[in-house]
């Protein structure tokens, strides 16, 4: 396995694994970011769907490094997007506890920035294929001997 795939299987199995904490366990696993909140119902079921999200979007990723290589790139930065969006919810939403906010803005902001790193390392690492390349079977084929 390439250190490109490694990162990217890295950051997906990471993501699925907090997606599963947060599906089985939802109260323990967001304590850090909730506090006492996190044992409330509204808390656990919105850790729920948080959870299904992230089993989905890493389990995309591990799963692409073996049956759809093309799609990693475009799964990684759908992860970014999320990461992003998050990182922003945590740093302006009002009235979040600092500890709550660090933590949120830490967790976020350290998944936005690796996605970002294995993106652009499995972007560089694809082979590139022009127009001419992918044409030239065809035209080669056409070129055969025709009775």
């Amino acid at each position: 396995m390439t250190n490109v795939a490694r990162m990217s299987t890295l950051i997906g199995i990471a993501r699925a694994a907090i997606g599963v904490g947060y599906m089985i366990a939802p109260t323990r696993s967001h304590t850090t970011l909730a506090g006492r909140d996190a044992a409330l119902p509204t808390t656990r079921a919105a850790s729920r769907t948080f959870g299904i999200r992230e089993i989905y979007v890493g389990g995309s990723v591990v799963a692409a490094q073996a049956w759809a290589p093309r799609a990693v790139v475009p799964l990684l930065l759908a992860g970014v997007a999320i990461d992003a969006w998050d990182t922003a919810a945590f740093a302006m939403t009002a009235d979040v506890p600092r500890g709550m906010r660090s933590a949120g803005v830490a967790v976020a902001g350290a998944f936005t920035v690796g996605g970002i790193a294995a993106t652009v390392a499995a972007t560089a690492a694809r082979p590139r294929l022009t127009r001419c390349r992918m044409l030239q079977p065809r035209l080669l084929s056409g070129l055969s001997a025709r009775p």
